[in-house]
């Protein structure tokens, strides 16, 4: 047992490590782009990303989107005319002027944008990707000559024209070869449209319901099951092989009991101030699916099944002697402190910091789809 400690707490060190060296690594990077006096310049930037991101995703309409620019290319000519503003940056804005008149359909503004902004400087990375964009060159957008530390934003593009293609196996590659080589700011902009384009890849061979529920950043308890079930055999002992329906999965999995805490022993004697509010909301089909619902699921679900070794309060007891937690927001008291060790040692769910659960975080249906295939 003292062995499987240590491997545990080794384990969150090192990811501990990893993290914190990489995104070290970015934050020199983004640093280095940003030069003193810029921030204005990135903020606009990074709106712009965001909003072409959730346009892509469908998460905002057409109509938002263009209000959404106007706001951005009022704010673009209002730093443009404060005198501060140096040639590179006046070319940036310009260029990215040009983006946001590209997405409301204006060509012709878009490209006057662009020679104003290519007069300005010469190698500016939002220049180049707008002259791709606009067609004005044949030659592939990764091979543009820009600075060494810039090219992140090429292979990023790159991902966003392969989206658009719908090449979702290609564009996958794209975006991790990307978010190696551009700054933290702008992938956590693009994210979301990256963990769709995975959905995606990873369920070509599924149905169009199942492809429907992939895509979404928010799932249900019910279109999660729905999920399970089309996706894995998991299910098999609760639905004989029957296609069944959200409604009847749910009525199913709950007289087993798999939505049920699994660690509630600890709270008799624990301190409840520290744990999680032991009259939780009534879990229905409708709950929003978290990551604190979908480990207490897991576990239960495997227990069932008989796939994992131990009683389903392992983890209870290997802490039993100091009673505290290896995960910062996860008390030894709290209800599914079993479920959720398991989750993280079994790398079906991360530590997204390296330090804590975010247990009540949403848990989209890309990161439920993912953890399901790692399940044999």
């Amino acid at each position: 047992m003292n062995l499987i400690k240590n491997i545990f707490y080794f384990s969150l060190i090192s990811i501990f490590l990893i993290f914190t060296s990489c995104q070290t690594l970015q934050q020199d990077k983004y640093v280095s782009i940003m030069q003193e006096g810029q921030e204005e310049v990135i903020e606009v930037e990074l709106k712009i990303c965001k909003l072409e991101s959730d346009f892509l995703l469908s998460e905002i309409s057409s109509e938002e989107l263009n209000l959404s620019l106007d706001s951005c290319i009022t704010k673009i000519d209002s730093i443009i005319q404060e005198e501060k503003v140096e040639l590179e940056a006046q070319s940036k804005l310009n260029a990215l002027k040009g983006k946001c008149l590209l997405l409301q359909g204006k060509r012709a503004n878009a490209k006057a944008s662009y020679e104003k902004a290519k007069n300005l400087y010469k190698g500016e990375v939002n220049t180049a990707i707008l002259a791709y964009r606009l067609n004005l060159t044949k030659e592939d957008i990764e091979e543009a000559k820009i600075s060494s530390e810039l090219k992140g934003f090429l292979t990023l593009e790159k991902a966003l024209n392969l989206y658009g293609k719908k090449d979702y196996r290609k564009t996958g590659a794209k975006f991790d070869e990307a978010f190696m080589n551009i700054p933290l700011p702008y992938r956590q902009a693009y994210e979301k449209l990256r963990n769709s384009c995975w959905a995606l890849r990873e369920s070509s061979n599924l149905s169009n319901d199942i492809n429907s529920i992939i895509i979404k950043e928010k799932i249900n308890l019910g279109e999660m099951l729905y999920l399970v079930q089309g996706s894995s055999q998991l299910l098999y002992k609760y639905t004989a092989s029957k296609s069944l329906s959200e409604n009847e999965l749910y009525k199913r999995v709950e007289k087993a009991s798999l939505f049920e805490a699994a660690s509630l022993e600890n709270q008799k004697e624990g301190d409840t101030t520290l744990s999680s509010n032991i009259n939780e909301e009534k879990i229905t089909r409708d709950s929003l699916l978290t990551r604190r619902l979908f480990a207490r699921f897991l576990w239960n679900l495997r227990s069932d099944l008989k796939m994992i070794k131990g009683t389903k309060n392992k983890y209870s007891n290997l802490f039993a002697g100091e009673k505290i937690s290896p995960v910062s927001d996860i008390s030894y008291y709290d209800r599914d402190f079993d479920a959720i060790l398991s989750s993280v040692e079994d790398e079906l769910l991360d530590l997204p910091d390296a330090e804590n659960f975010y247990p009540e975080k949403p848990l989209s249906a890309a990161e439920c789809g993912k953890a399901i295939k790692k399940i044999k």
